[in-house]
C-alpha cells in the first residue's frame, strides 16, 4: 500500500528505518563474511580503519574499498530503491511524478560537466573559508577534536585513493565516484528532497536536504562547501525534474578528485591554501559558472533563475 503524500512524517520514518536496516546488514556482511575471507577479526577491522596510515597494505586497502562499496549499497542504494518500489509506489528519479521526466539533453548533460569543473574553484574557496574558522577559546577542546577527525578522514581518503595503475584508478572511480553519485542522489535528492517538496517551498526543501547531506558526512571543516554543493545538486534535480543530472554532476565532482590525486605527484598538496593571486584567478570562474547555468536552464527548457 502506498504511503499518503499528505503526511511526510511516516514516509521519513520508513525511509530512515530502511537506512538503519541497510547499515546493520552491510556491517554484518563486512564483519562476518568479507573480513573472515581476508583473515580479519572484528577487532582487527577496527584497528585497520583507526590506524590506516600504518596499516595501508594493498590487502588492507582492498578490503576497505570493498567494505565501502558494501556500506554504500546498504546505506544509500538499497533503502531508497526498496522504499519507492514497495512502500511509496513511486519513482525517485523525478521531483514531480505527474510530469513526465524530460528526455536527457546531450548538450545540457555536457554543460553539467563544464558547470562542475567551473564550480571547483568556488568550492575550494569555500573550503578554505571553512577551514579558517576559529572557535572561541572555551571551545578549544572541541576544535582540537574536530581538526583531529578531519586529519584522520583526509588521511583515510588519500590512502584509499593512492594507486599507480589504471585498474586501481577505475576501481577508485567505482568506489569514490560512481557508487556515491548514484546512492547518495537516490537517498538525498531522489528521496528526502522529493518528500520535503510535498510540504515545503522548493528552495527550503533544497537547502534543508543540502544541510542533511553535508551533515551526514561528519566533516565540520568541509561542511560549508558540501552544503553548497548539495544545494546545487538539489536545484539541478528540481529544475530538470530528472535525477540523472545531479547524478552526473555528483559523479563528475568526485571523479575530479580521484583523477587529480592519481595524476598528482604529491596528493597532500592538492588543496594548498591559496595566495591572493590564486584567489583572484579562482573568483574569475564564478561568471563562467553562472553563464553555464543560464545556458543549461535553457537547454532543459525550463524557466531561468539567473
Amino acid at each position: 500500500m502506498a504511503v499518503s503524500s499528505k503526511n511526510i512524517g511516516m514516509p521519513f520514518i520508513y525511509l530512515l528505518s530502511l537506512c538503519l536496516l541497510g547499515l546493520i546488514l552491510a556491517s554484518l556482511l563486512i564483519n562476518y563474511v568479507v573480513a573472515p575471507i581476508y583473515g580479519f577479526t572484528t577487532t582487527e577491522v577496527q584497528e585497520i580503519s583507526a590506524n590506516i596510515r600504518n596499516n595501508g597494505t594493498d590487502s588492507n586497502i582492498l578490503f576497505l574499498k570493498i567494505s565501502q562499496c558494501i556500506m554504500a549499497i546498504g546505506l544509500f542504494v538499497f533503502p531508497p530503491l526498496f522504499f519507492w518500489n514497495f512502500i511509496q509506489k513511486d519513482t525517485p528519479f523525478t521531483v514531480d511524478s505527474s510530469t513526465p521526466s524530460p528526455k536527457i539533453n546531450s548538450i545540457a548533460l555536457g554543460l553539467i560537466l563544464v558547470i562542475v569543473v567551473a564550480l571547483q574553484p568556488l568550492i575550494q574557496l569555500l573550503a578554505y573559508a571553512n577551514e579558517s574558522f576559529v572557535f572561541p577559546s572555551f571551545l578549544a577542546n572541541i576544535e582540537t577534536e574536530l581538526k583531529a577527525s578531519q586529519l584522520y578522514q583526509d588521511t583515510f581518503q588519500l590512502v584509499l585513493l593512492k594507486t599507480d595503475s589504471i585498474l586501481g584508478l577505475v576501481f577508485n572511480l567505482v568506489v569514490i565516484a560512481i557508487l556515491p553519485a548514484i546512492g547518495e542522489e537516490l537517498l538525498f535528492r531522489g528521496s528526502m528532497q522529493k518528500l520535503l517538496h510535498q510540504k515545503l517551498p522548493p528552495h527550503l526543501a533544497i537547502w534543508i536536504t543540502g544541510f542533511i547531506f553535508s551533515s551526514i558526512h561528519f566533516q565540520f571543516y568541509g561542511f560549508l562547501p558540501r552544503w553548497i554543493m548539495g544545494a546545487g545538486l538539489g536545484y539541478l534535480f528540481y529544475y530538470s525534474n530528472s535525477l540523472w543530472y545531479p547524478i552526473v554532476a555528483h559523479f563528475t565532482n568526485n571523479a575530479f578528485t580521484v583523477i587529480s590525486v592519481y595524476f598528482s605527484t604529491n596528493p597532500n598538496d592538492i588543496e594548498n591554501k591559496p595566495d591572493a593571486t590564486t584567489l583572484l584567478i579562482k573568483l574569475l570562474s564564478v561568471p563562467v559558472l553562472f553563464f553555464c547555468i543560464k545556458i543549461w536552464l535553457k537547454k532543459v527548457q525550463l524557466p531561468t533563475i539567473i
